[in-house]
């Protein structure tokens, strides 16, 4: 089991921030938080400062509209609605399903 340990935790459920939170991890899954918690011994203690943790927190968003051309904005603007949805369609396509 892995204690995560940091200056502040941010869940998006309370009002505010847990200070000194202790996040245990065990086989790769958030098993508990808790505000000022200690780990329980022989538990290995990652301890991150004065960062503040967001668990969950996974970055997905994408630009299914951008392409790796050299005129990135032009090729946007130049395009009609029905090109740019097909694109968008297509890159939908080649994300889905996550690797």
């Amino acid at each position: 089991m892995l204690a995560v340990r940091a200056r502040a935790l941010f869940d998006g459920v309370g009002p505010g921030l847990v200070e000194r939170p202790t996040v245990l991890i065990e086989n790769g899954r958030i098993a508990a938080v808790s505000p000022g918690g200690v780990p329980l011994i022989g538990t290995e203690v990652l301890d991150l400062g004065t960062a503040t943790l967001l668990p969950g927190f996974i970055d997905t968003h994408t630009h299914l509209a951008f392409d790796a051309s050299d005129d990135v904005i032009g090729r946007l603007t130049e395009a009609d609605d029905a090109t740019l949805l097909e694109r968008i369609r297509a890159a939908a396509r080649a994300r889905w399903p996550p690797g």
